[in-house]
C-alpha cells in the first residue's frame, strides 16, 4: 500500500548516524547527518535501519537495497507489546506504529517534483481517493524556518472491511533535493484512542536549520 520500499538513486550516497536517549518517559531519536529528531514513548520499540532493510520484501533485490541504503535513512517504531514491522499500517494494528525517513532525490526526480509528488510520496493518495479507498480527514501546508516546506495529511485508508488512520508529514528542502517524511498510524479506533499521544509524537518531529 505504501511506497516504503521505493528504489532510491544509487549515485547519491549520504553517511547517516543515529543516537537515542531517554528522558521523561520518552526516548529521543536523532540523526545528526540529517539534522532531524523526534521522540516516541520509552516503552515503544525502535527498529534500526538494519532491521528495516533485513525486512525487505522479496521483490526488492539486493542491488535495490544497496541503492536505498546509499541515499536514505529510515527509523521505524512500534507501540505494540509484541512489536514487529508487519504492524506498519496494518488493519490489525491496535497500537500506533510508523517511521521517519529522509531520502535524497535523484536529478531526474528533482526536475519534476511538486506538492502533488509530496502528497503521494508514501501512499498513493490521489489514486486511492479515486478508488474510494481513502478518506481525507485533514490537509495542512507546513512551512519551517530555513525554507523547508510541504504538507501534513491525516487520512483513513480502507483495507477490506477495516480502516487504518494515518498521519503523514511530507517535507522537502528549498532546493528540492532532500525529502523529510514522518508517518504514524494504526487501526482507526486505535488512532482515535491515542490521538493526543500521536499528535505529541508528530509534533516532536523536528528538522534543525543547517
Amino acid at each position: 500500500m505504501t511506497n516504503f520500499w521505493r528504489t532510491a538513486a544509487p549515485a547519491l550516497a549520504v553517511a547517516l548516524l543515529l543516537s537515542a536517549c531517554s528522558t521523561s518517559g520518552f526516548q529521543y531519536v536523532s540523526s545528526p547527518e540529517t539534522n532531524t529528531v523526534f521522540k516516541v514513548p520509552e516503552k515503544w520499540t525502535l527498529f534500526s535501519e538494519d532491521d528495516v532493510f533485513q525486512f525487505r520484501p522479496p521483490e526488492v533485490s539486493p542491488q535495490q537495497e544497496a541503492a536505498n541504503r546509499a541515499s536514505q535513512w529510515v527509523m521505524a517504531f512500534d507501540g505494540a507489546s509484541e512489536p514487529t514491522l508487519t504492524h506498519l499500517f496494518n488493519p490489525d494494528s491496535t497500537e500506533p506504529a510508523g517511521y521517519a525517513k529522509v531520502r535524497i532525490l535523484s536529478e531526474q526526480e528533482r526536475a519534476a517534483y511538486s506538492l502533488s509528488s509530496l502528497r503521494n510520496e508514501e501512499f498513493e493518495i490521489d489514486k486511492l481517493g479515486r478508488r474510494q479507498q481513502l478518506e481525507l480527514l485533514s490537509e495542512e501546508e507546513v512551512s519551517l524556518d530555513g525554507g523547508v516546506n510541504g504538507v501534513n495529511l491525516v487520512f483513513n485508508v480502507r483495507q477490506g472491511s477495516e480502516f487504518i488512520t494515518v498521519n503523514q508529514t511530507s517535507l522537502k528542502d528549498p532546493q528540492t533535493r532532500v525529502l523529510y517524511l514522518f508517518l504514524i498510524g494504526c487501526q482507526a479506533d486505535c488512532y482515535e484512542s491515542n490521538q493526543d499521544l500521536i499528535d505529541e509524537v508528530v509534533n516532536s518531529w523536528t528538522i534543525k536549520e543547517r
